[in-house]
């Protein structure tokens, strides 16, 4: 055998003795390799909390693209001739009398609402939407024939006055059944879709908009067809804390009621 293979014969033979002793070693020793993982995924959900934390403190609630928005009889949509640039038609059934804008609604609610209305169709219930986005011309026309009707001021319980409508955001819709039970009357809570949508309804990011009990808050009567979207996080925090948006976004300092 020549010199320059027993020097790699003896090479490798070193480093082999070499790994079994420190294989040795480290299973005598009981040595555990740290768990970084769980650590970084600990440091990850406390990030992860206080990111989350921060944003909704500083929700963008006076723009009127903000899906956060507030619009109530003190806050009014700015500017007053605003109109969402992203309105689309969703694929859930519509109320054929309403307008081609009142079949429409913001492209970030649309497949939130499909969604819901697959699901609750799902469980046998037969629902359209109705009112979807209105301009501030359709609400000066609704709201001016219900004080034809019903007076300024019973008008004002369950109306919003035109630049004041949530409706023009494009986040909030109506909800009814096809056969219209109960439509636009509270007898729709009973309802089996009112109970499941009151139940639901924040699994797919939006809230029951003008809750019962809530009217000296909200400003307007029980309504439980009326929804809005918000996203699944803070839909969630509100039916879970039983909340109207107000008295959450005071919770947050965002607002004083």
């Amino acid at each position: 055998m020549s010199k320059k293979k027993i020097l790699v014969f003896a090479s490798v033979a070193f480093i082999a003795i070499l790994a079994s002793l420190l294989i040795f070693l480290f299973r005598s020793n009981k040595v555990e390799a740290p768990n970084f993982r769980d650590n970084s995924s600990m440091l990850n959900e406390d990030i992860l909390s206080d990111t989350e934390a921060e944003q909704k403190s500083y929700l963008d609630i006076k723009s009127a693209t903000s899906q956060y928005v507030l619009v109530n009889k003190s806050n009014q949509v700015k500017p007053q001739d605003y109109r969402p640039a992203d309105l689309v038609v969703a694929d859930v059934d519509v109320s054929s009398s309403d307008t081609k804008d009142e079949q429409s609604v913001r492209e970030i609610v649309k497949s939130s609402l499909e969604k819901m209305m697959r699901d609750a169709k799902a469980e046998g219930l037969n629902l359209v939407m109705n009112s979807g986005f209105r301009s501030y011309s359709s609400q000066s026309f609704y709201f001016n024939n219900y004080v034809k009707q019903s007076g300024l001021e019973a008008a004002k319980k369950f109306s919003a006055q035109p630049g004041y409508s949530e409706h023009q955001t494009g986040l909030s819709f109506d909800l009814s059944y096809k056969n219209r039970e109960c439509y636009l009357e509270i007898c729709f809570a009973e309802t089996k879709a009112g109970k499941w949508l009151a139940d639901n309804a924040h699994k797919y990011g939006f809230i029951l908009r003008y809750p019962e009990g809530k009217e000296s808050i909200t400003g307007y009567q029980y309504e439980p067809w009326h929804f809005r979207f918000l996203g699944e996080d803070i839909a969630k925090d509100v039916y879970e804390k039983k909340l109207t948006y107000e008295e959450y976004l005071s919770e947050l300092g965002l607002i004083s009621l």
